[in-house]
């Protein structure tokens, strides 16, 4: 077998397997994950493993067990080590019990192995328990005179600081322990919880921490209203009228509708078209690869290579490689619209541009596609009107490309065993664009395309460290840069693609689901949602934060920026970020809002004497906001008012 097919072959298999069937399949509720599930986004998985059962629904994260009794699921994540200030972990629960045995919901501690953890976590009869399982053992401490009120309001939060670990349950201390006294001494993975059968059901999950001596600053909880109060125990989750947060619904089984498998299909083929393309860029420039043709003719081609290699995967899983394929029309799709749209536009296309017209790309790297697949790609290239001489003539050129690159390629492998030379990593960015958070989602958070560039960076003999860098760009664009080691992917390039294949599907009757709603923006912007319009402004609140009084403020900018300053009698601290919310119930009255800072200033903050300074790096986070007026909301106790529109 040809060393690119036997390459691609094992690409398919280890990998394709995690990049289809999670991102097809569930993916697309992958943002909604990331808004409720915060730091656990990227860990949790929407799957059947035949025991437990996880699913998104109305915003509730499920783990849901009807067969197995004493069986359990735990989700965690790692964080930084506590230097100092403290660490608040909360979590909104809820549980419907099934049988008669055990069940039991909460926040996941000090996880050291699948049989060593501990939990804090409520039961069916509303009993709050601290509970541990070491090397198999169970056991549990109950609190006494506390009950949960198993209505979906419940929230649980743990505070640790250096000396202490306090567990409260909807605002009430449960227990005290001595930290690093014996009774605690808790390690930093932290997460979710279910003991037993039933539904187990989670939402606002949040990581907020302080650091430095006094903790002023809130450390990663501003600058959402009422966050800079280092407050311990969240309010309950709201509902409209300032009332408890209603039980989840009834979860059935979660369907992909057309128009979310559609969207995810456009999002994955323009992506990774363009990724593999500036990929063969970085092995030119990296390795030295044979380029002999115009190197973007080059690198078009072994996109065009890659993704029908992959797409037409090995036999052992059909559905996955016609997920693929659809992906991969999508990839080569972009040209031929980029290419009508220039022709439509009368806008001649430069004959000393490095870059091929538009339409002539198509032809080029669809032909590839078309060969290494015809009965496959037969209905696109019917549609797109290709001619029975050139696909003749593109079956014909197949096989000699296919020689050409596994002679090629074959130079640039890692030999077997070597562990020497760079790697390849990624990195996303968050963005302020919808589509850009989208894609962090879908393929970021998620750690699937982690798993591809790593993948790739074991296959290929990299001379030096590479990084693939996800971000806004403010630009239609995507490149590798020599220079810097680098490959970038603008996020502003995968909305303008995705939404050129939007558009021209709909004009060419190829795409029977709807133009999703929202994607008529300009790239590179913002669609305001109603929760966002109305947060527009300056918003201020006077709150005490670990002992020292502080007047706090916050602008939202309609470009999705904000910045925020918080004043104490011997500090200010100033930060800038992105954000963005939306409505969390029907009555419109609550809102979710996620915020990510990039810029601060001080980077450290000491204490009275100018020591003990500790480094500041506030996080990004969610946070839950009631409005009460048209100029007040409410957020963990403090009532926020806008001082200017």
């Amino acid at each position: 077998m040809p060393f690119l097919p036997r390459f691609f072959s094992i690409f398919f298999r280890f990998l394709v397997m995690f990049f289809i069937a999670q991102l097809l399949a569930a993916a697309p509720l992958r943002a909604d994950i990331n808004t409720n599930l915060g730091p656990l986004a990227g860990v949790v998985r929407l799957e059947d493993d035949g025991t437990w059962v996880t699913n998104l629904q109305d915003g509730w994260f499920n783990m849901i067990n009807t067969r197995a009794p004493n069986a359990y699921l735990a989700w965690n994540v790692e964080q930084a080590p506590l230097t100092g200030g403290e660490r608040v972990t909360s979590l909104n629960v809820y549980l419907q019990p099934a049988g008669s045995g055990m069940a039991m919901a909460g926040i996941l501690l000090n996880y050291l192995a699948e049989d060593n953890f501990m939990g804090f976590v409520i039961d069916r009869s509303g009993t709050v328990s601290a509970v541990t399982l070491i090397n198999g053992e169970f056991d549990r401490q109950d609190a006494d005179n506390v009950r949960a009120r198993l209505d979906g309001s419940d929230v649980l939060s743990v505070r640790e600081t250096m000396d202490k670990v306090l567990f409260y349950l909807n605002g009430e201390e449960v227990f005290n322990l001595d930290q690093n006294g014996g009774a605690a001494d808790f390690n930093n993975r932290v997460g979710i919880l279910a003991l037993g059968q039933g539904r187990f059901a989670y939402n606002a999950f949040n990581i907020t921490r302080t650091e430095g001596a006094g903790g002023a600053g809130g450390g990663g909880s501003f600058p959402s209203p009422g966050g800079g109060t280092g407050s311990p125990a969240p309010a309950p989750m709201p509902a409209p009228g300032g009332t408890a947060g209603p039980a989840p619904a009834p979860v059935p089984a979660p369907q992909l509708s057309p128009e979310q498998a559609y969207q995810g299909k456009v999002i994955l083929g323009t992506t990774l078209g363009i990724f593999f393309h500036e990929l063969g860029h970085a092995l030119i420039g990296e390795t030295n690869l044979p380029a002999t043709g115009p190197e973007e003719d080059v690198a078009d081609e072994f996109s065009a290579m890659v993704l029908g290699a992959v797409a037409k995967g090995d036999g052992s899983n059909p559905a996955l490689a016609q997920a693929f394929s659809d992906a991969a029309e999508y990839a080569s799709l972009f040209w031929f619209y980029a290419g009508v749209q220039s022709m439509e536009s009368d806008l001649a296309e430069s004959w000393q541009d490095e870059h091929a017209p538009g339409l002539k790309r198509f032809r080029n790297s669809f032909c590839l596609l078309y060969a290494s697949n015809p009965p496959e790609y037969e209905d696109l290239a019917r549609l797109v009107e290709f001619e029975d001489v050139t696909k003749q003539r593109c079956q014909d050129d197949y096989a000699k490309r296919l020689n050409a690159w596994n002679a090629i390629l074959s130079t640039v492998m890692r030999p077997q065993g070597s562990t020497g030379g760079g790697t390849l990593t990624v990195r996303f960015e968050e963005s302020r664009t919808d589509a850009g958070r989208l894609v962090k989602a879908l393929l970021g958070d998620s750690g699937d395309m982690g798993r591809v560039v790593a993948f790739l960076g074991q296959m290929f003999a990299w001379p030096r460290n590479v990084e693939v860098v996800f971000r806004d760009c403010g630009d239609i664009n995507a490149w590798y840069s020599p220079a810097e080691a680098s490959v970038t992917m603008c996020y502003e390039m995968t909305e303008f693609a995705s939404q050129l294949i939007f558009e021209g599907d709909q004009a060419l009757g190829n795409n029977p689901a709807p133009v999703p709603a929202g994607t008529g923006a300009p790239p590179g912007t913002h669609q305001l949602t109603e929760a966002e319009q109305f947060l527009l402004g300056v918003w201020t609140t006077t709150a005490m934060v670990n002992g020292s009084p502080a007047q706090i403020a916050v602008a939202y900018a309609d470009d999705m920026s904000y910045v925020s300053q918080e004043q104490y009698p011997n500090l200010t601290i100033n930060i800038a970020g992105t954000w963005a919310a939306d409505v969390v119930t029907d009555g419109g009255n609550v809102i979710a809002l996620e915020y990510a800072p990039y810029d601060w200033e001080p980077k450290q903050i000491c204490d009275a004497n100018n020591r003990n300074c500790q480094p500041f790096t506030p996080e990004s986070g969610r946070t839950q906001i009631t409005a009460t007026s048209q100029n007040t909301v409410e957020a963990d106790g403090l009532t926020w008012t806008r001082v200017q529109q």
